[in-house]
């Protein structure tokens, strides 16, 4: 009889290994129908001369027949080991452990935790965070920056991350283009710096168990899908292929940053597609942009948009300048700048444009390019909190910081 293996189990893959054998075995891209639980078997040895793969085969693992096939094809390149004991050891295991599932436990007794982030306040630890904006708001250069400092642990812009390592997924660039940009940024910082990447095209619930591999192997702490419309795999308005997404997050077990777009005028308030994006991800923030003084700048507001525990958080200001061989990244106050300022809530605008003076509600509409009812609305809302009211016109009861 063989050894007792050591057994690790991580989001689908199930590996096996018998030191004092030198004999370890992984199975991985398990199916269930009818069932029959059928996966993929990859049994391996490190055994002088004879390192390497041993056995490669899709198994349904309750089959007497397809076990005994394994058996005798790893005899054949390998005696002197109990082979059948190992296989149907393994075998065994992975139903037992695939089929139970997470164990049933209680909570309500356990010391609190809070809420954790990766970088506060834009990423929540372990949950699915998604940014979403227009094309050519900077998207991609955000995502590659939080990546960055999320990797090497820096502390920039009054964001101060947690250090882990880091995968970027690309559906949409090249890998010439990513080393550009990452070199870019870190020459920003004066560092010398890298993430891993991967070039992808399959959708991420079909590409699931190698992307489990390389977060197992990697020892991953955050994932950068770029972005959602390819990953899903169909069409982003039905619910189908988005649940299918998230559901794949959800099986990585670490904090994800998926990038969304808008529809083609830009003109919602959440990602494009179906209303499960919003409803399922965890923490959401817009993204806008416009080009600074400067044509080499652009300014970007992020707004906090949805978040499923704790309050939305102040919106938040980067300024990336774009040098010949260097991305410098700076803050920029999202309230100072004409363009930025219209993502802030109405009645941080209705504030905003009180800074100067009272006014009237059609002044404020006027100036604010915004419905009298809304900022009526607004102004009534929040009368003696934020606004006071002075004949017909308005003012601020205190200017917000």
């Amino acid at each position: 009889m063989p050894t007792t293996p050591d057994i690790k189990a991580f989001g689908g893959i199930y590996s096996f290994t018998w030191a004092e054998e030198q004999v370890s075995v992984v199975i991985d891209r398990l199916r269930e129908s009818g069932g029959r639980l059928t996966g993929e078997i990859d049994v391996k040895t490190s055994l002088p001369g004879m390192a390497g793969n041993l056995q490669h085969a899709d198994l349904h693992l309750a089959s007497v027949s397809g076990k005994q096939a394994v058996v005798r094809a790893l005899k054949q390149r390998l005696e002197g080991v109990d082979w059948f004991a190992i296989i149907e050891q393994c075998c065994l295991a992975t139903i037992q452990l695939h089929r139970q599932g997470e164990p049933v436990v209680k909570v309500g007794a356990l010391p609190a935790k809070g809420l954790s982030h990766l970088i506060d306040p834009l990423l929540q630890e372990n949950q699915a965070n998604v940014i979403f904006g227009p094309g050519g708001t900077g998207k991609s250069h955000i995502a590659s920056l939080l990546g960055l400092m999320v990797q090497h642990g820096l502390n920039h812009i009054n964001l101060a991350p947690k250090e882990a390592n880091v995968l970027y997924l690309d559906y949409e660039g090249t890998q010439d283009v990513m080393n550009d940009r990452i070199q870019h940024l870190a020459e920003g910082f004066g560092i010398k710096a890298e993430i891993l990447y991967r070039y992808s095209i399959q959708p991420l619930a079909y590409d699931l168990p190698e992307i489990q591999k390389a977060v197992l192997q990697n020892g991953i702490g955050l994932i950068i899908v770029d972005s959602v419309g390819l990953a899903c795999g169909g069409e982003p308005e039905k619910a189908e292929s988005v649940i299918r997404y998230f559901f794949a997050l959800r099986a990585l077990r670490v904090t994800s940053l998926s990038i969304d777009h808008v529809t083609k005028h830009g003109d919602t308030a959440s990602p494009f597609g179906s209303v499960y994006k919003q409803n399922l991800a965890r923490n959401v923030w817009e993204v806008r942009s416009t080009v600074g003084d400067e044509n080499d700048e652009l300014h970007i507001g992020l707004y906090h948009r949805k978040v499923n525990q704790g309050p939305l958080r102040p919106p938040i200001g980067i300024k990336l300048i774009f040098a010949q061989d260097a991305i410098i990244v700076d803050t920029v106050d999202v309230k100072s700048d004409a363009e930025l300022v219209k993502g802030l809530a109405l009645r941080s605008r209705i504030q905003q444009a009180l800074t100067g003076g009272a006014m009237t509600v059609k002044d404020l509409s006027d100036f604010l390019e915004d419905k009298q009812d809304s900022i009526r609305g607004t102004l009534n809302r929040y009368r003696k909190k934020l606004f006071i009211r002075t004949g017909d016109k308005w003012g601020n009861v205190y200017v917000e910081k």
